[in-house]
């Protein structure tokens, strides 16, 4: 008998969409001033460096190998544009133009449209909760994730429903409000919890003054070896 292949389950949305949820993350990180030079940044640096992946759904081009490799978003010449600008005497400062509105993009050669990015290749960065009302599931879920994996109680988690009971029992044991397992489960992915190398650890949920005893960073003088 045959074996039937593994159905993919990325989960794929167009550039521009990618772009609007990074301005939303930066926004709350670093202001409205900033969020739009940083959205464009934080995606075309991933994209570049192969940690998103990406696709699109038309091309048109002589150089259709470049579509889906992070070299077409690189800002370098590939060996046939060099040759095409040295045959034509000119100089390109810019490789790429990248159509954020409309999710296309161009280089010397090939156009490409309606591109698509995983959504769980986006890494965006998360904001500290703030003034929320921290009995609110979305907001106690993720700080309690984060004090779970700063304290390695995650490791061995394979399953979402594994991760919703140890942050329900960990909710309980603080007397927050009561939530169901499959609700938790089902929202880890729209919280930043799943999978587990989303969640990120504030700087300010370090310890600032570590109660270390001063007698580990003593080394034993040679009267102690005897």
């Amino acid at each position: 008998m045959a074996k039937t292949g593994k159905k993919s389950t990325t989960k794929w949305i167009l550039l521009g969409e990618a772009k609007a949820r990074a301005f939303e993350a930066y926004q709350k990180t670093v202001g409205s001033g900033h969020a739009d030079e940083l959205a464009e940044r934080h995606i075309l640096t991933r994209i570049q460096s192969g940690q998103t992946r990406w696709r699109c759904r038309h091309a048109e081009g002589a150089e259709q190998e470049l579509v889906g490799r992070p070299d077409f978003f690189r800002n370098e010449p590939t060996a046939r544009e060099a040759q095409l600008a040295a045959d034509a005497h000119i100089m390109r400062r810019n490789h790429v133009t990248i159509d954020w509105a409309n999710s296309s993009a161009h280089r010397w050669g090939i156009d490409v449209y309606q591109i698509e990015v995983a959504s769980d290749d986006l890494a965006l960065p998360v904001a500290d909760d703030g003034d929320e009302d921290p009995t609110v599931a979305k907001v106690w879920v993720r700080r309690e994730a984060r004090s779970l994996m700063r304290t390695g109680k995650l490791e061995g988690v394979r399953f979402k429903t594994q991760m919703a009971k140890l942050l329900i029992a960990a909710g309980r044991e603080k007397g927050l409000p009561e939530v169901r397992v499959p609700y938790v489960a089902d929202n880890l992915e729209l919280w930043d919890c799943w999978p587990i190398s989303k969640i990120k650890i504030l700087s300010a949920e370090f310890p600032s003054n570590l109660d270390i005893p001063i007698w580990i960073f003593l080394r034993p003088t040679s009267r102690d070896r005897r």
